[in-house]
């Protein structure tokens, strides 16, 4: 291929240009700067001035954000659950009281209506 004029593009290591490059990943990356090619997926091939394929490459998007260390394994008090009313004011659960029977209608009442 050299003998008709076409080169390689270069890739790993380099700073991507999306006149040269297609980008189908981006990894956070330790070693590359954020913008510079870390992998090569497909060859790309320029013919003198010409691009006659984009090499397809993953760009580093730099490092990583900081990894903290473990978590604290302390107790933290959770807050007390509330449970809302169908009048919208939230009760506690040592507010909230069961319904008994005598609340609620018979169904013979209810059999009665209809």
């Amino acid at each position: 291929m050299r003998a008709l004029g076409v080169s390689v593009v270069e890739t790993i290591g380099k700073l991507f240009d999306p006149m040269l490059h297609e980008a189908v990943m981006r990894e956070e990356s330790t070693e590359f700067e954020e913008g510079i090619i870390i992998k090569e997926f497909r060859r790309g091939f320029i013919l003198g001035d010409r691009l006659l394929r984009p090499a397809m490459v993953t760009v580093s998007a730099g490092p990583g954000p900081i990894k903290h260390a473990e978590p604290s394994t302390e107790m933290v008090d959770a807050p007390e659950e509330t449970a809302e009313t169908p009048e919208g004011t939230a009760e506690t659960p040592e507010e909230t009281t069961q319904i008994t029977e005598d609340a609620l209608p018979s169904a013979d009442a209810s059999s009665a209506e209809s």
